[in-house]
């Protein structure tokens, strides 16, 4: 796969993932009436968490 088509599928993919973010935090409040923030907090926080231990992972594979 050359660059072009690797950078399509990465801003294509990016995309879409984003729209899948956004739906969930848009229903945190439909379903969670009286602890909307904090709900969402925890969420993006164990997102954050999430994130950086894959990166962290995938990084003492490359030593």
């Amino acid at each position: 796969m050359g660059l072009i088509p690797f950078l399509v599928t990465i801003f294509v993919l990016g995309f879409f993932m984003s729209l899948g973010k956004a739906a969930v935090f848009k229903h945190i409040p439909s379903t969670i009436r009286t602890m909307s923030a904090p709900s969402a907090a925890l969420l993006g926080w164990s997102a954050g968490l999430a994130d950086s231990s894959s990166r962290l992972r995938s990084e003492r594979s490359m030593i």
